[in-house]
Formats: structure tokens, C-alpha cells, sequence
């Protein structure tokens, strides 16, 4: 049985940290206890992320959001989704979608899971999108 177990766990494990997406487990002060990679900012390594906040990775502009969507986690048991941004390793701006669920424990809500995804490339490509509508729009106007 002791075999088994360590077999499953390594199975566990590598699923969760060859994961395309940023797999991350919070406390309710937002504090980062385990990251599966690092592949958002690769020039941090997984060590210099746990132990810091997602604060430290989100723009000023979500923290009360953020904050909001940690007291929903960890007191009503919620799932939040929410889109975000914060800066890459060259300090340009990436725009995140995060699900954040309650980890339970007898009932109670003793952490927090979020996996988050990388959706600049989605959301340039909307706002490509509106802009050209617009134009679209704005000629039809016109003629």
C-alpha cells in the first residue's frame, strides 16, 4: 500500500506542475503557500513566490477586489472568477483570469485554491475587435 501511495502522489504531483495553467494555494491573507511553476514571471523562481501575497503580483488597481473576493472565499465557502492585471518580468502590463475556490476541512474553509490563466492575448485580440467595429460602424456613418 505504502508503494501506491507514493506512486499516486508522484502522479499527483506531476499533473498539477506540468499544469498550463499557474496553480496556487492562498491563506486568507492572500499569502502564496504553494505555486505549481512559476511560468508567468520566469525570471522568479517557485521559492522566491511562495511566502509573498498575490498582491505582490496584481496592479494596485484589484487589491480591494481581491481582498473582497479572499473574504468571499474564506467565509461564505464561494467561487470567485475574476480577470486581473500585473506585470510580467519586463514590467509589461498581462491581463489574468483567476478562479478561486475554498479548500474544506471538516466544514470549514482552511485555504484557498486559484488557478490562474494567462488571457492578454484574448483580451488584445477583443479590444482589436471593438476597435475595428467601431471603424466599421463609424464608416457606415459616414457613407
Amino acid at each position: 500500500i505504502f508503494m501506491n501511495l507514493e506512486r499516486l502522489e508522484e502522479r499527483w504531483r506531476s499533473l498539477v506542475e506540468s499544469a498550463p495553467d499557474v496553480i496556487l494555494l492562498v491563506d486568507r491573507e492572500g499569502r502564496i503557500e504553494y505555486i505549481n511553476h512559476s511560468q508567468p514571471r520566469p525570471n522568479l523562481g517557485v521559492e522566491q513566490i511562495t511566502g509573498r501575497t498575490v498582491f505582490d503580483f496584481v496592479d494596485a488597481e484589484h487589491h480591494a477586489a481581491a481582498k473582497a473576493d479572499l473574504e468571499r472565499v474564506f467565509e461564505r465557502a464561494e467561487m470567485v472568477i475574476r480577470v486581473v492585471t500585473g506585470p510580467n518580468d519586463q514590467g509589461e502590463t498581462r491581463w489574468f483570469q483567476s478562479h478561486m475556490a475554498p479548500v474544506q476541512l471538516d466544514g470549514k474553509v482552511i485555504g484557498a485554491t486559484a488557478i490562474v490563466r494567462d488571457v492578454t492575448n484574448e483580451h488584445l485580440a477583443d479590444r482589436q475587435l471593438k476597435s475595428l467595429q467601431d471603424q466599421l460602424a463609424h464608416a457606415g456613418r459616414v457613407g
